[in-house]
């Protein structure tokens, strides 16, 4: 037979837990389940925009992914490994909107070259900050498995798969250039390098330059 004290101790135990469980962040069961590292991941990227690169903390996305320091450095050992890994995303990222665009390209008979030009603008221009991030090598593990391919990627699109070992594959000129020119202005923009138009905005003025390189023959 269950006491009297029993059942108010029993009971309080059981508010207590409930008090618990409700103070738990919406989100905290799904860390349990391998999400942790994405939302970290979403959380450095979100303070990039006002603080830059070099200005991120893991431990203030361990904060706001509603978590320990010690968790968030289970996954990323220091700040070079979580920018590293926010590089990756970044590649891959501007990866697949260039795919995309040179797929549509193809099937309508338009130039894969402007395309693929035009994907490198928007994503550097609608994302600067993940875009600076992608070229900050001294804050980048470049030995880094997944951001040794994610480079290599991009690579071979932006330089028409000019081949597998890029380190001993002929580049083609025209496309070097055209990377150089598309890359240059685009941070230039970013940076409000660029001198003030009345007729053209920075995007307009960009793709107008990165057509003077079209090849002829494509």
């Amino acid at each position: 037979m269950v006491t009297l004290v029993e059942a108010i101790w029993s009971s309080g135990k059981l508010s207590m837990v409930t008090s618990r469980q409700e103070k738990q962040t919406p989100g905290a069961s799904e860390y349990h389940h391998g999400r942790l590292r994405e939302a970290l991941l979403d959380a450095v990227e979100a303070q990039l925009p006002e603080k830059g690169p070099e200005g991120v903390s893991l431990r203030a996305a361990a904060k706001h992914a509603g978590v320990s320091s010690a968790a968030a450095f289970r996954h990323f050992k220091d700040k070079r490994a979580v920018m590293t890994a926010v590089a990756v995303r970044a590649h891959r990222g501007m990866a697949e909107h260039m795919e995309t665009a040179a797929t549509e390209a193809r099937s309508a008979g338009l130039s894969v070259f402007s395309a693929k030009g035009r994907a490198y603008l928007d994503f550097a221009l609608s994302e600067p900050a993940k875009f600076k991030t992608m070229f900050r090598t001294a804050l980048l593990d470049e030995t880094d498995v997944d951001l040794v391919e994610a480079e290599a990627r991009m690579t071979r699109l932006l330089l028409n798969d000019a081949g597998e070992d890029e380190k001993h594959a002929e580049i083609p000129a025209k496309s070097l250039l055209a990377w150089g020119a598309v890359h240059g202005l685009a941070m230039l923009s970013i940076e409000d390098g660029l001198p003030n138009s009345a007729t053209k905005d920075n995007r307009s003025a960009i793709l107008e330059a990165l057509a003077l390189l079209e090849p002829q023959d494509e």
